[in-house]
């Protein structure tokens, strides 16, 4: 009997062979599920707003949710999987299931100062930037 080193990198190899060959034979197993992935977002600013765009391609805009909480911007969508007996899948690339992100805001930031517009699968917030606080400079007292 032989005795063989076991070498992890190896098995993945094997993984990674079997998956290719899959892949590339049009023989793809992997089935959509309730996936949560990150939203990607460009952000922005002018004098006296704050831009963030997010693509949702795809959702419709009853499976999307925004909420402030405790200067936590939060955006939730779900991007629906429709079952259809009628097609045969050989490839589904497009990500569906749920979506989410946080975002700090700045201090004196409320809801009604957020507008939300979903345009071409692109959800645009406008924040408006609260009015600047003058720093008061307190005075110590030597004693």
């Amino acid at each position: 009997m032989r005795l063989e080193k076991w070498n992890p990198v190896k098995e993945f190899n094997e993984l990674t062979n079997f998956v290719g060959d899959m892949l590339n034979e049009g023989r793809v197993f992997i089935q959509p599920g309730n996936i949560r992935t990150t939203l990607a977002c460009d952000i922005y600013e002018n004098e006296n707003k704050v831009v963030l765009e997010t693509e949702l391609p795809g959702v419709e805009k009853s499976y999307i949710d925004i909420s402030l909480q405790e200067g936590i911007l939060t955006i939730q969508a779900e991007k629906r999987w429709e079952e259809d007996e009628n097609k045969k899948y050989l490839s589904r690339e497009r990500k569906y299931g749920q979506f989410k992100r946080t975002f700090q805001v700045a201090e004196g930031i409320t809801e009604e100062m957020i507008e939300a517009h979903l345009e071409n699968g692109i959800l645009t917030l406008t924040l408006e930037k609260p009015a600047e606080k003058e720093k008061e400079v307190k005075k110590i007292h030597i004693k």
